[in-house]
Formats: structure tokens, sequence, C-alpha cells
């Protein structure tokens, strides 16, 4: 047996580790609150497990404070989303926990059923029937989910009653399975056919969201209206950009430029397609000649990439005045273009984790991932530093080529929701298989110079009532999905339920 130290080899806290209780026991509370910053919320419950003290540090509600809240900053949701200061420690361990469990919940179950089914009314209050003059909500044909899961915006329209309008409802669709959904203020729009594209928080101002749709019609109409999250909520008409089309069903992208107020949509006018980028708040814009292909804004650049080439654009550090019918307005080329050797047609690009409107604002490394049905590219966003304004600002860099055979994988990916969970890259979306959600991650091989492979893991999501989807959105990090039915109901299934 290894003798112990003599007493002048040790000294203070040092003999403590000796001690039947051992060192940490002995730190101070606040120490050890600070260490348990550095870990993930599963590993705090494990470190739970280990004694008395521990089980009752880690039950704190500063832990928890903690733990959620660096979750909350390195997905860039809103406190609105969360009132850190006003849930229980309960809720906050919850929610805390939620990515981890789903994750482990699709790995361990080839099918998850939810713990709790919610459809949203269709009635009106009396003061919104004398306000809106009508009776009802008429038929839901639009939805999208805010980040974080919580707040929803639906479009809602009575072709009989009111055929030009549209009425968007705010929904507080509560935190946990077992509460009640809200709805916190209605608006109605003297447009039809909007498609919803964006709902995000203004970076700068807690409590306000913004919602961008899309009207077709002889022009592309993009509308912003701005939702305030306040003891009175309410919503309304805040911007609109015009722009030519040869045609209403012609492509059009619109996506932020990532915590910001600019835009960047796509139109296609004349055979040519114009990318503009359009400052909601300062009605400021500039103009990008570009290839009709996928959009990817990062902090810095916009990048659009096709089959084999990436072109590369600073965002613009000036933006001009945006009058309607402008054709003078300033157009820049790409600063550079890239290319990415492809042998196949069917090719398409994602990124990550730039999932939503407002990406993390952490360290994590940003990827574009190019995929076909053979191989995965592996694009690394680069910064790059210097003052010269034709240099791009970022790069991607291909750092690996990954075998990517597993069909299952590229289908996956052609779906519309993607977002990142626990260091998966999660898509959720409707196949033959009906509704499921799917974990796709980078998996590092044994042996040194071996590939890491594509690991791959899918769960079908049961509803346990049978519906005829029209639109689905799923949120991971609170294990949430909304569905449209062809009815016009909107059903919220949650997979999770507090401990």
């Amino acid at each position: 047996m290894a003798q112990k130290p003599s007493a002048s080899q040790c000294s203070g806290r040092t003999k403590a580790t000796y001690d039947k209780q051992g060192l940490l026991p002995r730190l101070a509370v606040d120490v050890l609150i600070n260490i348990l910053n550095f870990l993930r919320p599963c590993d705090i419950i494990g470190v739970r497990r280990t004694c008395k003290l521990l089980q009752e540090i880690t039950k704190l509600r500063t832990v928890w404070v903690n733990a959620l809240g660096a979750l909350m900053e390195q997905h860039s949701i809103s406190e609105a989303m969360f009132p850190l200061r006003e849930m229980r420690v309960d809720i906050l361990e919850h929610v805390a926990l939620s990515p981890h469990r789903l994750v482990s919940l699709v790995k361990r179950s080839s099918a998850i059923e939810p713990s709790s089914i919610r459809t949203l009314s269709r009635d009106l209050s009396k003061e919104e029937k004398d306000t809106f003059a009508m009776q009802g909500v008429g038929q839901v044909n639009d939805l999208i989910l805010a980040c974080g899961g919580r707040y929803l915006v639906s479009n809602s329209v009575n072709s009989s009653r009111w055929s030009v309008s549209t009425l968007m409802s705010v929904w507080d669709l509560g935190i946990c399975a077992n509460d009640t959904a809200l709805v916190l203020t209605r608006y109605l729009e003297q447009k039809i056919d909007l498609e919803l594209r964006l709902f995000f928080p203004d970076p700068d101002v807690s409590g306000t969201f913004y919602v961008v749709s899309v009207q077709r019609s002889s022009a592309i109409t993009v509308l912003i209206h701005r939702v305030l999250l306040s003891d009175s909520p309410s919503i309304t008409s805040f911007s609109a950009l015009e722009l030519p089309v040869t045609a209403p069903t012609s492509p059009c992208l619109v996506e932020l430029v990532p915590n910001s107020s600019r835009i960047v949509i796509s139109s296609q006018h004349d055979e040519k397609v114009s990318l503009w980028i359009w400052d909601f708040l300062l009605n400021t814009g500039a103009r990008l000649m570009g290839p009709e292909c996928s959009l990817f804004p990062y902090r810095d650049t916009i990048m659009f990439a096709s089959k084999d080439k990436v072109s590369i654009f600073n965002v613009p550090s000036t933006l001009h005045s945006y009058v309607p019918g402008q054709e003078a307005i300033s157009k820049y080329e790409p600063s550079l273009v890239v290319t990415v050797p492809s042998k196949v047609s069917e090719s398409y690009y994602i990124d990550y984790p730039n999932a939503t409107p407002t990406p993390p604002k952490s360290t994590v490394v940003h990827y574009l991932l190019r995929l076909h049905p053979h191989q995965l590219t592996l694009l690394e966003i680069t910064d790059i530093f210097g003052r010269d304004s034709l240099i791009p600002k970022q790069l991607p860099i291909k750092k690996k080529i990954l075998d990517a055979r597993d069909v299952r994988a590229f289908t996956a990916l052609h779906r519309r929701d993607i977002d990142g969970c626990e260091g998966c890259l999660s898509l959720s979306g409707v196949d033959s298989d009906g509704t499921s959600i799917c974990m796709l991650n980078v998996v590092a091989s044994p042996g040194a110079g071996k590939d890491p492979k594509i690991g791959f893991i899918k769960a079908s999501l049961n509803h346990l009532v049978n519906i005829d989807l029209v639109i689905q959105e799923f949120c991971t990090f609170l294990g949430r999905e909304c569905v449209l039915t062809a009815g016009g109901d909107v059903v919220i299934f949650d997979y999770l339920l507090p401990r």
C-alpha cells in the first residue's frame, strides 16, 4: 500500500483530501457553484448523485439560472422566452435538461409518443368580436414558431366574411406541456396570401420581436410586423418593401443577417436574380448580383452556394435609402467565388448551427455542409482579418470529406426544420413514414488518422390521433411540435414533461 505524504509535504486544505469527506465538500459554496457553471446540465445531475452536500447545492436556484442562461446565450434565445428571474427552480431545471432528454429519447426509441396534446382555440372574446367585426378566427393557413418554442404566430382567413384580410394571432404556448396556451394579441392585416418566413427577437430591445412575411402578386411585398411582449402585448404593422418579379411563383428566399435588422431577399426579374439587403429599421438597402442558389447570411458576409461554387459578399458597410421602384441603388459583385468540386447535380447545402434567424453568439465553429448521396463535404466558416473591403471577411475552408452513403441521412437533410441539439444536427419533418425527428452527428473514429463517420438516428413522432398534416414546426429546445392540419386547426404536441 502506498504511503501518505508526510505532514511537511502537505498543508492546509490539501490534507482534507485524505479525510473521509474529501476536498470538494470543504470548498466554499460560491466556489462549487462556479465549478458547476462549466458543466453541461446533464453532468450537473451526475454530480448531484455523489454526496448529500452536492445534492443540496445542485438544487440551488443560482445553479439552474446559470445553466439555462448559458444555453440560451448559445442558442440566442431571448429572456422574453424564458424569464430566468421569475421561473421556479424545477422549471429552470426542466428546460435546461430538455435538449439532452430529447436526444436520449430519440436514441433509445424508434417511436416517441407525446406527453401532452393541445389544440389552439378558434374562439374570439367578446371584445375581439366587436373590434374585428367577426365571430371566429376562421381557418388558420400558416404558422411559425419562434426560436425557443414558447411563442407562435398564426395567420387565419375567412374567405366568406373578410376575403381581403388576414388575422394575425400571437400565442404564448407556455413553457411546460401542462400550461394553458393563451392568445396574447391579434392584428387584422388588410392583405391576404401572406407566407410567414421569420419570427425573431430584437437583439437590442428586450421583449420585442419581429415577424417577416411575404405576399406574392404582380410584385413581391415583404411585410414587417412588430410584436411587443410587455404587460400589454401588441402586434402592429411596422414596414414593407416591394420588389419587382417576373411571376408570382418566382423563387423568393428571405433570410436574416445574424443579430441585426438586415434582411436578405432574393427575387427574379427579367431572367436575372437580384439579392436585396434591406435594413427594415432604417429603410436602407443595397443590391447584390448573384446566382439563383441557396442563401446563407453570416455575421460579416453573405454566401450564395450552388452545385460547385460559393459566391461570397461582404455585408456592405453603407446602405442607401430605399425608394420603391428605384433602379439606381448600389449594386455589389461578389468579393470572391470559391470552387467546391462536385461531379453530381443532386448536391445541396445547409449551414450549421445557423439554423435559426438568430444563431449562437458563442464561439462555436460554424460549418457549411454540402451533401450528395455519396459524401458530405464539411466547409468551416473561417474569419479573415484585415481592413481591405475587397477581401472577404469570412471564407468557407474545406476541412473533411466524409462518407454519407446512408440514404436516410441524405433524405432527412432535405427537410425544412434543421436545428442544433446537444451537439447533433436535429432534422424534423414529414417523409414516407410520417412525421419524425432525426439526429445527425459526426462521430470520431478510433485510431490516429482515421476519418470521422456520420452517426444517424431516427424516431417517429406518434401523434396518437389521426391528422391530415399541412405544416409542421419542431422545437428541439423544449421537445415541442406544432402542427397545422388541413382543417385549419393548430395542434401542439409536447414530448417532454417536467420530472
